[in-house]
């Protein structure tokens, strides 16, 4: 039964990318699509690690709430990720699809590094943020001087570090790594629509 509802499941994700490749319009609705999905956990796990970090300061002797929140914060930030990584990757190939059709000219260097499956996340998010809104000539613009990005970056070495530890500390987040991923999930979702609004602006019939 279980391994008939995933081969079910996978029938409707490729029927759902072979429909979503056939417009801009039909591309960008299955990006809207999946940010709710992956919006929905994201925003669910940042609601309880606040609360969380509360309890733990008023009692910084509760071992149980603090293996409680080491649990959620992990959560949360793979959670973050996985959406930061699953958007970038759908908008890289929104660019792809439209190049496919002919509706954008893409330098070759520039479409192999878009064809790469595996690119690192700051490097892919960084470009998907670059090549999305020449989709819809948009002057949007990734600002990498501010806090947010930075708490971005360095983010992703906690997500690392307790994805791969090498030791127990690794495995632990700090209060100033947790709140750094909480700014970062912030400046993600910040930036993400100010692109959106940015490319509707120009192509409102689109978005």
């Amino acid at each position: 039964m279980e391994r008939k509802v995933v081969e079910e499941s996978k029938k409707i994700e490729v029927n759902a990318v072979d429909i979503a490749k056939q417009s801009l319009v039909d591309g960008i609705d299955y990006l809207l699509v999946l940010e709710r999905t992956f919006d929905h956990d994201t925003r669910k796990l940042y609601e309880l690690v606040g609360p969380l970090v509360r309890a733990v300061v008023a009692d910084s002797q509760n071992e149980t709430k603090f293996d409680e929140l080491q649990l959620i914060a992990r959560a949360f930030i793979r959670a973050l990720f996985a959406h930061v990584e699953g958007i970038t990757h759908v908008m890289r190939q929104v660019v792809l699809w439209a190049c496919d059709r002919g509706e954008k000219d893409i330098d070759g260097s520039v479409q192999s590094e878009l064809r790469n499956q595996r690119p690192r996340t700051k490097e892919g998010l960084v470009l998907a943020f670059e090549q999305f809104p020449k989709l819809f000539r948009s002057s949007f613009t990734l600002d990498k001087t501010n806090e947010g990005w930075n708490c971005f970056c360095q983010s992703i070495k906690i997500r690392d570090s307790i994805t791969h530890p090498k030791a127990i500390m690794d495995f632990k987040m700090s209060g100033d790594a947790i709140r750094e991923a909480q700014l970062a999930a912030v400046w993600f979702n910040g930036v993400f629509h100010a692109l959106l609004l940015s490319c509707s602006d120009e192509s409102p019939k689109v978005i």
